[in-house]
C-alpha cells in the first residue's frame, strides 16, 4: 500500500475498504480532501491518461463540506459500516478504470452526462462491489444516504436502493 495515500482522520474505514481491493494494493491512489457539491468521487488523474494501464494514478476525492441538502452523506458524518461502503464504492469505480482504455474512460466521462448511463455505471458500480462479497457495506451505505440521493433532483434513481441491494445480496 505504499503507492496509496489518504488523510489520517479516515485512515481506518479506508485501509478497510483498500484491503477488499488486493488488486488495487499497487496502484497510484491518493484519498484527498477536497471542496466540492459531491460528498465524494473517484476519477483518474487527467494527465495519468496519457501514460499506459500500469502507469495510472487515481484520486479519490472526499469532501468535507457540500450542500446543506448532502451533508449528511459527508463520509465525516456517517457511521464507519457507511464509510467503508461509501470507499468501496469509490474502489469500485477505480477498479473498473483499471481495465479501461484511455479513450473508453473518456467515453464514459462523457456518456455520464446521459441520465440513463449515469443510472447504469452508478448500479454497475455497485454491482462490482456486490460481486466481490462488499455487499454489506454497499448496503450500510445506502441505508444511510440513499433517502438523501432520493430526495436531491434524480441522484435518487441512479443508485440501488436498501431493498434492491437486499435482492442482490
Amino acid at each position: 500500500m505504499k503507492n496509496i495515500t489518504f488523510p489520517e482522520k479516515f485512515k481506518k474505514p479506508i485501509v478497510e475498504a483498500i484491503s477488499r481491493y488486493p488488486e488495487l494494493q499497487h496502484k497510484r491512489i491518493s484519498f484527498k480532501l477536497v471542496k466540492s457539491r459531491l460528498p465524494y468521487y473517484a476519477r483518474p488523474a487527467v494527465i495519468s491518461l496519457l501514460n499506459p494501464f500500469a502507469h495510472r494514478s487515481y484520486i479519490i476525492g472526499i469532501s468535507e463540506q457540500s450542500t446543506i441538502q448532502r451533508e449528511p452523506t459527508l463520509l465525516k458524518n456517517l457511521p464507519y459500516e457507511a464509510q467503508v461502503g461509501a470507499m468501496v464504492h469509490e474502489l469500485a469505480h477505480i477498479l473498473y478504470y483499471t481495465k479501461k482504455t484511455s479513450l473508453g474512460i473518456l467515453a464514459d466521462g462523457l456518456l455520464y452526462f446521459f441520465p440513463r448511463y449515469r443510472e447504469y455505471f452508478e448500479k454497475m458500480t455497485d454491482r462490482i462491489a456486490i460481486e466481490k462479497g462488499l455487499g454489506n457495506y454497499i448496503l450500510a451505505w445506502s441505508e444511510v444516504v440513499y433517502e438523501v440521493k432520493k430526495n436531491d433532483g434524480r441522484r435518487g434513481k441512479i443508485y440501488y436502493s436498501p431493498t434492491e441491494i437486499r435482492k442482490l445480496l
